[in-house]
């Protein structure tokens, strides 16, 4: 008797041949779509990045910036050392003779050291001004440097207010 190998049924045979390989569409678009707003959230985050870099970069050139004006009193501390609080001018000089070249009195220092100060504060800083302030703390003289700058629109939170200004205060006593 012959063997007589059974076959499988002719539904079976076609969905097997029917079986996809790969990928539909819709699978590739919501691939697509996945990695799209991937993208785009990296993106974003690069922009925030950007945008606290160069706030840093400003908090970092006020520092500097009332550093330098600190210690430019310090060298003329026994003119700033006054109940008159001589370096609290304000507004600050628009225009001084230089003593970079030749000596200067103490007034004409203090003149010297607060246009230079102002100078370096609108060079460095967007929109930026300083203040100083003198009062007596303790029979001691008390310098309040204020330093302000408004960031630019790409470095605001709400582009649309006003309240974009950045303040940072320093307290020199001698």
């Amino acid at each position: 008797m012959p063997l007589i190998q059974a076959r499988a049924p002719l539904s079976k045979v076609l969905i097997m041949k029917t079986k996809h390989k790969g990928f539909t569409l819709i699978e590739v678009l919501v691939a697509l779509a996945v990695l799209s707003l991937g993208l785009l959230g990296i993106a974003a985050l690069q922009t925030r990045g950007q945008q606290f870099t160069q706030e840093s970069y400003f908090v970092t050139q006020a520092t500097v910036l009332a550093n330098q004006i600190m210690d430019r009193i310090r060298l003329n501390a026994n003119y700033a050392n006054t109940s008159s609080f001589t370096y609290a001018v304000s507004p600050l000089p628009t225009s001084a003779s230089s003593c970079a070249t030749a000596a200067c009195s103490n007034e004409n220092t203090r003149n010297y050291d607060l246009f230079i100060w102002g100078e370096a504060l609108k060079a460095n800083l967007p929109n930026g001004t300083g203040t100083i302030t003198g009062t007596t703390v303790n029979n001691r003289v008390r310098y309040t440097i204020t330093i302000i700058w408004s960031p630019t629109d790409f470095m605001r939170d709400d582009p649309d207010t006003e309240d974009a200004v950045r303040t940072r205060t320093w307290v020199l006593d001698l």
